[in-house]
């Protein structure tokens, strides 16, 4: 059976809503408190040094997923807005 346009737009935004709760899980997973634990206080050295410097890398990155993650969901709910304007102006398919 065919996706309706209205059902089209259901699926995207339980898409959107999937990909904003994963874009929460991971702004959770703040690398911040590890590369302050591991401060020239507590270690020293290259090694040291390339640890934080790894850590805020992966911390630039999960950053960087986090804002694409919400981006395309917010891209996902502009895509099911149009399906339903879609659907609304298409005689015969339940608005």
């Amino acid at each position: 059976m065919p996706l309706t346009e209205t059902g089209t737009a259901a699926a995207l935004r339980a898409r959107a809503t999937n990909l904003r709760r994963l874009a929460i899980q991971l702004a959770e997973r703040d690398l911040r408190e590890v590369r302050r634990r591991s401060g020239d206080e507590v270690w020293r050295g290259p090694l040291a040094d390339r640890h934080r410097d790894e850590v805020l890398t992966a911390q630039r990155r999960l950053d960087l997923a986090v804002d694409e993650l919400r981006r395309h969901a917010l891209v996902l709910e502009r895509q099911a807005d149009e399906a339903d304007l879609r659907a609304a102006a298409t005689p015969g398919v339940p608005a």
